[in-house]
């Protein structure tokens, strides 16, 4: 598979980047402890993997193509701040790659899942789990506005995860069927 000519090769980096984001920053957070440093490398990882996006190869999981920029972009931090590069060796950061590029896969199946159970929600339980986990609103914002407490909105949320959570769990099983 080729890449698409600009500007939609613009469009297909931003959705692929958007679609993998989090699991990037989970890994970075993992391997940094300071916050402000792991957005920072966060930040250079998006740059480089928009500035080399014709490297990547489609047939390989973006998630792992971006893993190792970050893996790399991770060295370079430690390299510049001597003091932090005594909390993860070489060896360790071997090992986290080595362990996210086997559940990488998955990963990305389970967060396929997660969209498309999402697009089944109804209009309004989408609204509360984007509100709560995209934007991060207390409970008792959203309960404002819509007229509600925050006891009944996370009892609501409660049930909402449930049913995401066996559908993506359907979905993963019938795949591996």
């Amino acid at each position: 598979m080729t890449h698409p000519d600009p500007p939609d090769r613009l469009e297909y980096f931003t959705r692929l980047w958007v679609q993998n984001q989090r699991a990037v920053a989970a890994f970075i957070h993992m391997s940094l402890r300071d916050a402000h440093h792991a957005e920072d490398v966060l930040q250079e990882v998006a740059a480089d993997a928009s500035r080399n996006f014709g490297r990547y190869d489609p047939a390989r999981p973006f998630a792992a193509w971006l893993i190792g920029i970050a893996r790399q972009r991770l060295v370079d931090h430690y390299r510049k701040q001597e003091r932090q590069r005594a909390q993860l060796s070489q060896d360790v950061l071997d090992l986290l790659d080595q362990s996210y590029a086997e559940v990488a896969e998955e990963v990305d199946d389970r967060l396929v899942a997660l969209r498309k159970c999402m697009e089944k929600l109804p209009e309004h339980h989408k609204l509360l789990v984007n509100r709560r986990y995209g934007f991060d609103d207390p409970l008792a914002d959203i309960a404002k506005s819509i007229g509600s407490n925050a006891k009944a909105v996370n009892a609501m949320l409660t049930r909402v995860r449930k049913l995401l959570a066996d559908c993506v769990q359907q979905r993963m099983e019938a795949t591996h069927d």
